[in-house]
């Protein structure tokens, strides 16, 4: 017989449970004024943020023996011309002094032949950019006019920047390998000699070979320096190596007050001033993409495509939280439409997605849906449901016997069986055989963040317990039960707040993440005055005994209660078992 005292302890628990972790609007979305904004830097440029690839550019310029150096960057193109400027900056503040260039001219011999002697004059070291190349364009071509006997040479860009500095694209040697290999024996020998392939037909005379004083920084994406890395494994044994920072960490130095000034600095360019709300609702946009509040873009042509577009057909002077607002919404409606076709399948129930209710066995996930060449991608929930029975301990995960399924989604629902028989302390292999599905999914899946799912799932049916169709999850768990961080916290919950909001906010509907994602959150406006109407909840969990205070409204294991859900799951298979037969053994108190 159950005490009043317990009785009332489950009530206590029932009541508190989903309150206890449940989210204020405030931890919905970042500020950049809860870091620390003063005044304006002395300085600041793009290298205010590139301590670490500053210093190593400064040394490379310096030391004689450092020829080459490769700079990791995802956009040659909107870098390099910070990095020229930077040089070109070096140079001056060194006082550089001038080179003597070499240059061609041609003269006769007594015998009347015609030869390319070399000659000096003295200039300022140049850098050179070429973000696409081809073997003339890179090493220069000797030309023959026939018709006038008249030879003439192109010089290419390794004499042009001889005693300064080349710039190159890594990837053009990806594409024309040859090209690379001809440019490391010129950094080593520094002497250029002209090759039969440099002509252009017929070349008649004698030409001098070209003496070299030349550095070169290779520019390349991760994967483009990881191929180029593969195809020239001696790559580090001649270069340096850096990156260009392109979102930076705010918790660094004076990197958020830096971050802040900067912002307004691209605007002052574009003759704008920005607002201080405007650069909070730019920096909650990017929290979105970098999914973490400490970390912000500092691509300036990102930053000024946004300005200048949302500026666009805007008679003033300046940029204001409104503007940059209906400029984000435009671009997600642009980007939408799989997104709305996807939602509407669900809406109209074809594809099933229960909001209310109660089911035993049945759960909602969350997933990531990307597509190749869309740009945007969006979350969307996911039905996970679990059915047990008597068996021989097997839990069937029905995506990865079909091939439908990653390996990291498999070792997930494998950490979450581990899990469930660590939590039921059984002294041998599972007393029930188990399937896992996710219903009406017709595509490859991967990613452990539906682990936290499926073992709630594993909990209800094995419990006899219904959980709320209101209430989707996402979260990774480990075989101990602590719950970790998932990628897209902000899509997954504005996938399932749109669908139920489509079909009506109650109240009861909300979703439940991991206490490590909260730095992640930057959620939509509409999603955050939900929440402040307490028609849209979030709750944030670090363990899957919090995660079934909020499904269950009971615990998980509590050794001051009985009737908790372990106590359930004893009793419920130690009844249906043989009384003298295994499972009662294992279940045995």
């Amino acid at each position: 017989m159950k005490t009043p005292s317990v009785d009332k302890q489950k009530d206590t628990v029932r009541a508190q449970g989903r309150h206890r972790y449940q989210l204020n609007v405030a931890d919905l979305a970042p500020n950049i004024e809860d870091f620390p904004l003063t005044e304006f830097p002395n300085e600041l440029n793009f290298f205010s943020f590139q301590s670490q690839s500053k210093q190593v550019l400064e040394e490379f310029l310096q030391l004689d023996t450092q020829r080459l150096l490769v700079l990791q960057t995802e956009n040659m193109a909107e870098y390099a011309p910070f990095v020229e400027g930077f040089i070109e900056s070096f140079y001056q503040k060194n006082h550089a002094t001038k080179i003597d260039k070499f240059y061609y001219q041609s003269e006769r011999t007594e015998t009347g032949q015609t030869v390319f002697t070399r000659a000096t004059q003295s200039q300022a070291p140049e850098v050179v950019t070429g973000l696409y190349i081809d073997s003339a364009r890179l090493f220069g071509k000797l030309y023959f006019d026939e018709k006038h006997q008249q030879g003439s040479i192109q010089l290419g860009m390794v004499q042009e920047a001889s005693g300064g500095v080349l710039m190159l694209n890594v990837a053009e040697f990806l594409n024309n390998f040859r090209l690379w290999q001809r440019l490391k024996s010129l950094l080593v020998t520094q002497n250029f000699v002209w090759q039969g392939e440099d002509m252009q037909g017929y070349f008649p005379y004698e030409i001098a070979d070209y003496p070299l004083n030349l550095k070169v920084i290779l520019f390349g994406t991760r994967e483009e320096l990881a191929s180029f890395h593969d195809a020239e494994l001696n790559l580090y044994h001649l270069a340096d190596y850096s990156e260009l920072e392109q979102v930076i960490n705010l918790t660094q130095s004076d990197n958020a007050n830096k971050w802040f000034w900067w912002v307004q600095c691209l605007a002052d360019a574009q003759e704008k001033r920005i607002e201080n709300d405007a650069i909070n609702l730019l920096y909650q946009q990017f929290v979105r993409e970098t999914e973490s509040k400490n970390w912000v873009s500092l691509s300036p042509w990102r930053i000024a495509k946004i300005f200048q577009q949302s500026a666009f057909k805007q008679e003033q002077d300046v940029l204001d939280k409104e503007m940059l607002r209906q400029y984000f919404i435009h671009k997600d409606k642009q980007q939408s439409q799989l997104r709305e076709q996807s939602y509407q399948a669900i809406l109209q129930d074809q594809v099933y997605i229960a909001t209310d209710g109660e089911v035993v066995g049945q759960i909602n996930g969350l997933s990531v849906v990307e597509y190749a060449g869309v740009p945007k991608t969006f979350g969307e929930p996911v039905r996970i449901s679990c059915l047990v029975q008597f068996g021989d301990g097997e839990v069937i995960d029905i995506e990865r016997k079909n091939e439908l399924a990653g390996n990291v989604h498999s070792k997930g629902l494998m950490i979450a069986e581990s899990c469930l028989a660590n939590v039921l302390h059984l002294p041998a292999q599972l007393p029930f055989s188990a399937t896992v599905a996710f219903e009406q999914s017709y595509g490859e899946i991967d990613g452990d963040s539906a682990s936290l799912a499926c073992f709630l799932s594993l909990v209800s049916s094995l419990a006899d317990e219904p959980l709320p169709q209101s209430i989707a999850v996402t979260g990774a768990i480990d075989q101990f039960g602590c719950v970790h961080t998932v990628g897209g916290v902000n899509d997954k919950v504005e996938g399932f707040f749109a669908i139920c909001k489509a079909r009506g906010l109650t109240g009861k509907q909300g979703v439940i993440i991991p206490k490590a994602t909260l730095e992640q959150l930057s959620l939509s406006d509409e999603l955050q005055q939900a929440v402040a109407d307490n028609a849209f909840s979030l709750w944030a969990v670090s363990d899957i005994n919090q995660a079934c205070e909020i499904m269950f409204e009971q615990p998980l294991l509590d050794e001051k209660l009985t009737g908790s859900l372990v106590d359930k799951i004893h009793h419920r298979f130690g009844e249906n078992s043989d009384k003298g037969g295994l499972f009662a053994r294992l279940f045995r108190r």
